[in-house]
């Protein structure tokens, strides 16, 4: 007789009816949902089906392999149970943060980006001299355009105004979204900083934050302060985040009008401001650093989290949609879960920074693989 093997799963019999299992098919290949069916039953279904099927045993916790024999019938072999057998299977391990932490390798380039931001899998790099689109589903360079580029640019995009910025050290260039040139503004001093919304490019400057827009001649200052070393758009709020001094840092909130709101005092230099969701965080450089999360209200402290593995000497975040990403001074990468700061899944080769999965790499850049479980 020849011996004919059938994949089953074994679940516990308490388990509530869900939606269809993958592996819960019949013979054309259809899902069929899952349900307690006793083992007679399920041995008679196996007579008739040669697929995967489901037992469901009370209390069992792991897979089995159901091995039967095929008898020969009226129209040739067909299966049926004469014999059966139950293998158990090894369990299938719970996903964890120890899965391969690995990236993916997209569009390589003569040299290594010095800044990138993506908006809708289209990558906006800029390199020594020029700015180039990718784009990510295709995994092809699309544009290329001549731009002064020069050490530690910035690139932001006004999602309302649907103008990317390049920030140098002393000209704010507004691009279209097809890298047309709108317009260059020569800006009087450097910058620490900055965020673009609604037609207006904010920046951190040594005496406040200025504002511009792309037919502007000059910037205009909107907050007079002191060093503002940080700035980051809160959308949903409606307003901007920034960090004022050099160390210790003290997180305002501005309003577009310019209106402030004074918040929390955080020991640190350097500092970055992540937003993910309704939370708030601020990282940086410091011998006591440790990642600080402010009520998003009141923007008083409300968590600080010391994170020895991936803060020495310091860190740079940034903020997605649901967690933030943390960049150790001395190399990896770190997704945190945005409401509680919970370590989802690290990154240690990858030192660039990133959006929406896309990152820097060495020449080129990469994709993250990421675990079910780091939203971004």
């Amino acid at each position: 007789m020849d011996t004919h093997r059938v994949d089953i799963e074994v679940v516990d019999a308490d388990e509530p009816v869900g939606a269809p299992d993958d592996r819960d098919v019949i013979a054309a290949g259809q899902r069929r949902p899952r349900r307690s069916t006793p083992l007679a039953r399920v041995i008679g279904v196996a007579a008739a089906v040669a697929a995967a099927l489901v037992l469901v045993v009370p209390g069992a916790g792991s897979r089995w392999l159901l091995v039967g024999t095929t008898v020969p019938g009226a129209h040739g072999h067909r299966p049926a149970i004469d014999r059966l057998q139950t293998v158990p299977l090894p369990r299938a391990s719970a996903p964890s943060r120890a899965l391969p932490s690995v990236t993916q390798p997209l569009v390589a380039l003569d040299t290594t980006p010095l800044a990138m931001t993506a908006v809708a899998n289209v990558i906006y790099a800029a390199l020594p001299n020029r700015l180039v689109e990718i784009d990510g589903n295709a995994a092809l360079i699309t544009r290329s355009v001549p731009a002064p580029v020069e050490s530690s640019p910035i690139l932001t995009y006004d999602a309302l105004g649907r103008v990317l910025w390049l920030v140098t050290a002393d000209q704010a260039i507004a691009f279209d979204i097809d890298l047309r040139l709108i317009s260059t503004v020569h800006l009087a001093g450097p910058t620490s900083g900055a965020a673009a919304w609604a037609g207006r490019l904010y920046l951190g400057t040594p005496t406040g934050l200025d504002y511009l827009t792309p037919q502007a001649s000059a910037s205009r200052q909107l907050v007079a302060a002191r060093i503002v070393s940080a700035v980051t758009l809160d959308a949903a709020r409606q307003r901007l985040l920034v960090a004022v001094g050099a160390g210790p840092v003290q997180i305002d909130a501005v309003n577009f009008d310019g209106a402030l709101h004074p918040g929390a005092l955080v020991a640190v230099g350097q500092p970055t401001i992540a937003i993910a969701g309704n939370a708030i965080w601020v990282g940086g450089f410091g011998a006591d650093f440790q990642l600080v999360q402010l009520d998003q209200n009141s923007l008083a402290q409300s968590k600080a989290d010391p994170l020895p593995e991936i803060t020495a000497p310091g860190v740079v975040i940034s903020g997605g949609v649901n967690d933030i990403w943390i960049r150790g001074a001395n190399g990896g990468l770190s997704c945190l879960n945005g409401a509680t700061g919970v370590l989802l899944q690290s990154w240690p080769a990858v030192n660039g920074p990133v959006s929406e999965f896309y990152t820097v790499l060495p020449g080129g850049v990469g994709r993250l693989v990421v675990n079910e479980r780091c939203l971004g």
